[in-house]
């Protein structure tokens, strides 16, 4: 049998010659050059994949013809069965890192180090973000890109997709929060040097915008309602209504945190959002809810709200809240609108019950709603600020 005959054979039984991944033509996703191989006739065979300079050409007909070239010079070796002088990539991963070289891989291993320490109920939340990033990656064809050579501008890609799915801006700041965990990671490993997360803006969060303000219809039947069926939950609700306080917030609050002389309630940096000090008032209503519920009398390293909401020492998810208002509000009474618009209707009812007499002030504190250096310089350089109440309305619900 002829020599050239039988190693032609043998070529073509362990390669499959070389094609060019071009995205469509989308100059903004990597091209890469790729063929088939296995090591016997006996073996799968494995996708290859080279970028080589192709993705630093920013002319789509130079980018095409460099491509082109790279798809020629693979062939031919195929055709020779000889590989050892391909192109080599840009940048490769150093060889001690080799199990991190692939983007997908490396976030793999340090996915699986971060929900290892997680509950079941967190970790689950957390991998269903993780794996909708890796299927976009793969749709993208960044999925195999090497982990240095992963870039800002491809999470910014990332993000716009999300927006492009009519996500609100809360969960894809949530998502892309995850994933620049991941990658923080990848920095503290040396695997990279940069955190390719650094570089993303977070969508500005328009809150009025998720969160639907009840009427007063519906402030008045919740309100009966939850006093009925869901006390626990009433008093909930209540903190975010007068205090303007977050769910994840509320869950940690112990009765350490509230000053019934002062009709205060102190929020350490620790739990709130702007990881800041903050100090609330106790409004008259609250106040007469939260001795009523004898929250005055319990120990002070308890939590006002722990398992099913109840006072204890057991530290509970905020989405323990957000589940039983599904349950007794949204699908029970038919109102389809979030715990959260509490803080909103609040709001929208001080201005209203006080129009021409509001303390803006006030509010702004109360709310929370000064940037970090601002409501640090005001907290540091004034007297909290109190509300009168025998000047001013409070809607007792």
């Amino acid at each position: 049998m002829d020599k050239t005959m039988d190693k032609n054979a043998m070529v073509g039984g362990l390669y499959k010659l070389a094609k060019i991944f071009d995205a469509g033509g989308d100059m903004s996703r990597p091209w890469f050059v790729y063929f088939y191989h296995r090591k016997s006739v006996q073996d799968k065979f494995e996708r290859i994949r080279l970028y080589a300079n192709i993705n630093s050409f920013k002319e789509k007909d130079v980018r095409r013809e460099t491509a082109r070239l790279l798809r020629d010079t693979i062939n031919e070796a195929l055709k020779k069965g000889d590989l050892t002088n391909l192109p080599v990539d840009q940048a490769p991963e150093p060889e001690f890192d080799g199990e991190y070289y692939n983007v997908v891989s490396a976030l793999r291993k340090v996915m699986d180090a971060r929900v290892a320490t997680m509950k079941k109920r967190s970790a689950g939340t957390y991998l269903s973000a993780f794996n909708l990033f890796l299927k976009w990656l793969k749709k993208t064809g960044y999925d195999a890109l090497p982990t240095t050579q992963l870039r800002g501008r491809v999470l910014q890609q990332y993000q716009t997709y999300m927006a492009s799915l009519g996500l609100s801006a809360t969960t894809i700041n949530s998502r892309m929060e995850n994933v620049g965990y991941l990658f923080k990671r990848l920095v503290k490993l040396e695997v990279i040097d940069k955190n390719p997360y650094d570089a993303i803006d977070p969508i500005k969060e328009t809150e009025t915008s998720v969160f639907e303000a009840y009427t007063n219809d519906e402030i008045n039947t919740i309100a009966e309602h939850l006093k009925e069926v869901s006390p626990e939950l009433f008093l909930f609700w209540l903190h975010i209504y007068y205090c303007f306080l977050r769910p994840e917030t509320i869950v940690q609050l112990k009765r350490s945190d509230y000053d019934f002389a002062e009709k205060k309630i102190y929020i350490s940096g620790e739990i709130h959002k702007n990881r800041k000090k903050a100090v609330k008032q106790m409004l008259e209503p609250l106040f007469d809810y939260l001795v009523a519920a004898g929250v005055d009398k319990l120990p002070f390293d308890h939590l006002v709200f722990s398992k099913d909401l109840k006072p204890g020492t057991q530290k509970i998810a905020p989405t323990r809240a957000a589940e039983r208002w599904k349950k007794l509000i949204i699908d029970g009474l038919k109102i389809n609108k979030k715990l959260y618009a509490a803080k909103h209707t609040g709001g929208i009812d001080y201005i209203t019950s006080n129009a021409g007499a509001e303390d803006v002030n006030w509010l702004q504190q109360q709310m929370s709603h000064h940037s970090i250096s601002e409501t640090q310089t005001y907290i540091k350089n004034r007297q909290v600020k109190m509300l009168d109440e025998t000047k001013a309305n409070i809607k007792k619900i």
